[in-house]
């Protein structure tokens, strides 16, 4: 739920739900946890695999793990979208 203060009385009400993605992961034994606004899966592994690095003590081939993630999960994106794809409906628009 997503918070916010009226300007002109300064009471806070909930404004509404907010769709956010949250990822999870274990990098050499470290958990990493993110969660972001919006559906961005990909943004959300970025941020968990960052926070995992952190807790381990450093970035070493951060950015080759980065990498190897991302590509995973839009191979798996992918994949998911050619199962949908044959569904897909085209509509015409009618003069």
């Amino acid at each position: 739920m997503a918070r916010v203060r009226e300007k002109v009385d300064g009471e806070v009400f909930n404004l509404g739900e907010v769709l956010t993605t949250i990822c999870e992961v274990n990098l050499d034994g470290e958990p990493g946890w993110a969660m972001v606004m919006d559906h961005d899966p990909e943004r959300a592994l970025c941020a968990a695999v960052v926070d995992a690095a952190s807790r381990h003590g450093g970035f070493e081939g951060l950015h080759t793990e980065l990498a190897d993630l991302l590509a995973a999960a839009r191979e798996a994106r992918r994949a998911r979208w050619t199962g949908v794809q044959p569904t897909r409906v085209e509509f015409e628009e009618m003069a």
